[in-house]
């Protein structure tokens, strides 16, 4: 469980924001996102929460996602307030030993950091090398053709005896 609380906006009302990790036998996963949070216009305790499974990486793995991640948090409260939680360079490592504050292990990345701008260059990349051994395999092929056309075997160019 991570806790994350602060005043909002200098005001002594508290804002907690709440993370919930599972842990499983050889993994854990970010399942659990909570706000509890309270409105000068609405007095009284509000929360909002997403209980679905955000990353799941193997244990001594650490999760780490650069993009921006919306993500909507249910309202539990009779408030009209939609909350939308941001999250961006996030890095997160839970169930380490030790108190170091290094991340150790693999990183799993997010998909949302695989942007399009990462793909076509590589995609382009890859075309051209194709493009390039087929030219190449289509002159081998043709030269060959040429050099069996204009040998020795008394045939002249065209197919037809030579006199």
């Amino acid at each position: 469980l991570l806790n994350l609380s602060w005043a909002h906006n200098g005001s002594n009302i508290t804002w907690c924001l709440l993370f919930q990790f599972s842990k499983f036998e050889n993994s854990y996963s970010l399942n659990k996102i909570s706000l509890y949070y309270e409105l000068p216009d609405f007095p009284g305790s509000k929360r909002a929460s997403n209980n679905q499974s955000i990353f799941s990486v193997s244990i001594g793995s650490h999760y780490s996602c650069q993009a921006e991640q919306d993500i909507w948090l249910d309202n539990y409260s009779p408030c009209p307030v939609s909350v939308n939680l941001t999250l961006s360079q996030l890095k997160v490592q839970a169930f380490k030993q030790g108190l170091e504050p290094e991340f150790h292990g693999l990183m799993v990345q997010c998909s949302l950091d695989y942007h399009l701008d990462k793909i076509v260059p590589t995609i382009i990349g890859i075309s051209l090398a194709v493009m390039i051994i087929l030219a190449l395999i289509a002159f081998i092929i043709t030269s060959r053709r040429n050099r069996i056309g204009n040998g020795n075997s008394g045939t002249g160019s065209g197919g037809y005896q030579q006199i």
